[in-house]
């Protein structure tokens, strides 16, 4: 048995999600927020993140992350913000095969398509202002369940009293649709040879 480590990794938040890939059975889905502000102790924060998850699962061997040039476009990141996405890609790719695991790589949209081929993102002018982010969040929570997402009650303003998703929820479904969009790409290509 060996697990795959789905990440999608920002400066600030890491969605992870952690698989069993004979079973294609997610196995931890979580999220780490980033305490430090600069850049190398970010990569360190990372870098016992990885620690620990190789203690809690000593066959992850392997893991995932988005193309750190191609996720940069699902936005519109200012060039600083896309600058540091970009090193803290390349950071956290570096610390795991250091780590021993495989590295690979996969775009947002494929990842996406592959996850969920027959669901069709749409505009956020057509989606009632929903980002593509946002409406693959909802058919994440669809499959899961909300359940497996942490909530919070807001303490003010017009949604004073109700309970949302925290911001962190997002982060850890991207990474389940990483994860899965990685294990239906290589099972596809498994069947073909």
């Amino acid at each position: 048995m060996s697990y795959l480590l789905s990440l999608d990794a920002s400066s600030t938040t890491v969605g992870y999600s952690i698989w069993n890939k004979d079973t294609r059975e997610l196995v931890e889905m979580n999220f780490y927020n980033m305490k430090s502000p600069i850049i190398l102790e970010k990569a360190d924060e990372f870098e016992r993140l990885i620690i620990q998850l190789k203690e809690k699962y000593p066959q992850l061997d392997e893991m995932i992350i988005e193309d750190a040039m191609m996720a940069m476009f699902g936005g519109m990141s200012s060039a600083h913000t896309t600058t540091l996405l970009n090193q803290v890609n390349i950071l956290y790719r570096d610390i795991c095969k250091l780590k021993g695991l495989k590295v690979n790589t996969i775009t947002v949209i494929e990842s996406r398509k592959k996850a969920f081929p027959m669901v069709k993102l749409r505009p956020k002018k057509i989606a009632g202002g929903m980002s593509h982010k946002e409406q693959i969040f909802e058919v994440v929570v669809k499959v899961l369940g909300a359940e497996m997402f942490p909530t919070k009650e807001m303490k003010s303003g017009k949604r004073k009293g109700e309970t949302v998703f925290v911001d962190e929820a997002k982060d850890m479904a991207d990474s389940y649709v990483v994860g899965l969009g990685f294990l239906n790409k290589t099972q596809n290509e498994t069947k073909k040879l």
